[in-house]
């Protein structure tokens, strides 16, 4: 990247255990980019207070997300690993989108706990 950019990276070393300082360097566009619209489309828009199960491990990344979907309007169910997003599944049929981890303990990744989903609620939404 930086040969062709003609970006430059110096590099300055300190004494063991005292860290590396790196400063990256990059040329100034010659023109701004071209402003990309927004434009999200889905298949089906939620509606309000919609049914969100969030299926995280990470405690904090679980904590945000909640809350984002809280402000929009939505009713976020949380889950911490796949078998307890089955039975919030089982238990919640207004559940009508699926936000998942792939890397959950428990012996069931976001990847499999989306399999086990799509024969349960084939129609249902997961991201």
């Amino acid at each position: 990247m930086a040969l062709p950019s003609r970006a430059a990276a110096p590099c300055r070393s300190r004494a063991v255990g005292k860290g590396t300082s790196i400063t990256l360097f990059l040329p100034r566009a010659a023109e701004e980019p071209p402003a990309a619209p927004f434009n999200v489309t889905t298949s089906a828009p939620l509606r309000a207070a919609a049914g969100i199960l969030v299926v995280e491990d990470d405690a904090e990344v679980a904590r945000v997300t909640m809350e984002v979907l809280r402000e929009i309007g939505c009713r976020p169910v949380e889950a911490r690993d796949g078998h307890a997003a089955l039975a919030a599944i089982e238990q919640d049929p207004t559940i009508e989108l699926v936000l998942s981890d792939i890397a959950m303990p428990g012996g069931m990744s976001g990847l499999d706990l989306a399999r086990t989903l799509r024969n349960l609620r084939p129609g249902l939404p997961i991201d």
